[in-house]
């Protein structure tokens, strides 16, 4: 008897043994499917995030040289704009008012003048951003945002200079209200005292 159930013992543990085997076969099976299946959404990923890349470059570089074109034009505009209000408000024939007008309206051409160039130099900004991120040891790159930030603080630099002209000009426009105020008053007083006298006499 002993023998015998020591001889089914051990069929039962080989059997066990063997589905063990088996089903430790298959779990390894089902562990390299899915490491299988994971390896290939990884080169999905990274085939699609590089087309990706890819697309929001192009667009990038396209849109940087719409905005450096546009930069050249709105140059011109502004800068023509800009001086038509300078003329009217230096020349002394006409009116205070219309050349205080004109210098305030000169304020208003710069203030649009420096929104509209930033937004586009930070267009160039952004494209060399981002094409710096995608290859990070590129000399080349680094030197091509270096320059697009120059660029941006350049537009900055060129109208704040324009401001702070118009800024002293309109200051200058207040003083010479300031004056021409005083000197109507100052002839008005000495007209009264010149008729006092006549009248005396």
């Amino acid at each position: 008897e002993t023998k015998a159930s020591l001889s089914g013992t051990w069929e039962t543990l080989k059997t066990a043994g063997s589905e063990i085997a088996d089903n430790f076969g298959e779990a390894i099976n089902e562990i390299g499917k899915i490491t299988t299946i994971a390896v290939d959404q990884i080169k999905k990923i990274d085939v699609e995030q590089t087309a990706s890349n890819q697309e929001r470059l192009i667009a990038l570089r396209n849109q940087t040289k719409l905005a450096i074109a546009e930069n050249d034009k709105l140059q011109f505009i502004y800068q023509r704009d800009a001086e038509l209000q300078r003329q009217i408000r230096d020349d002394v024939t006409l009116s205070l008012a219309d050349r205080k007008i004109a210098n305030d309206e000169l304020g208003v051409v710069l203030e649009k003048q420096l929104e509209l160039q930033l937004a586009n130099a930070k267009k160039r900004e952004e494209q060399a951003r981002f094409e710096l991120s995608l290859n990070k040891d590129n000399i080349d790159l680094q030197v091509q945002l270096l320059e697009a930030e120059k660029n941006v603080a350049d537009v900055r630099e060129n109208i704040s200079g324009f401001q702070s002209e118009q800024i002293k000009n309109s200051q200058d426009l207040q003083v010479e209200e300031i004056d021409l105020v005083n000197s109507k008053a100052e002839a008005e007083a000495n007209r009264a005292l010149n008729a006092k006298a006549f009248a005396a006499e």
